[in-house]
């Protein structure tokens, strides 16, 4: 737990004008971190090529994590809306995984010892967090979640 309380804490510093700016949340719970990012500006709409702009933070958050064993999940999530400008992805839930996998494939690539514990999960639109009824709850749904969990 000691472990996990200190990581929290490193990630807390590493993010913290990302989590000033709203940009980013995280949480702990019994052994577990949450790491929330929306999905503004992270990517492109419909795509899921990694935005310039989100590579320093996830080369942080990545630096962090390397000194952490456990598992890392990403988690891809999105809004309800249809993607409708690409022939790349036939559905959110689509979106949501490649979203995960590009997020993990840049971790790796940043951290290549991590691979083995790097998981990817694309939930499309069936876990929100707000309402998809407005622009703001639909963007809050738009995200990527890292949860890590400690090593045994």
């Amino acid at each position: 737990i000691q472990a996990v309380n200190a990581r929290y804490e490193d990630i807390k510093v590493a993010l913290t004008d990302e989590i000033r700016d709203g940009r980013a949340e995280v949480r702990k719970d019994g052994d577990k971190i949450f790491v929330r990012l929306n999905s503004e500006g992270r990517f492109e709409s419909g795509a899921a090529r990694l935005s310039e702009e989100f590579k320093p933070l996830l080369g942080k958050l990545t630096e962090i994590l390397t000194a952490f064993s456990g598992v890392i999940r990403v988690e891809g999530h999105t809004d309800s809306l249809p993607v409708v400008f690409s022939q790349r992805f036939r559905s959110n839930w689509d979106l949501s995984a490649a979203r995960a996998a590009a997020v993990a494939d840049f971790m790796s690539m940043e951290a290549p010892d991590s691979d083995a514990r790097i998981e990817i999960v694309g939930y499309g639109e069936t876990r929100p967090i707000s309402t998809n009824a407005t622009a703001e709850g639909r963007a809050n749904n738009r995200r990527i979640e890292i949860i890590i969990q400690s090593g045994q």
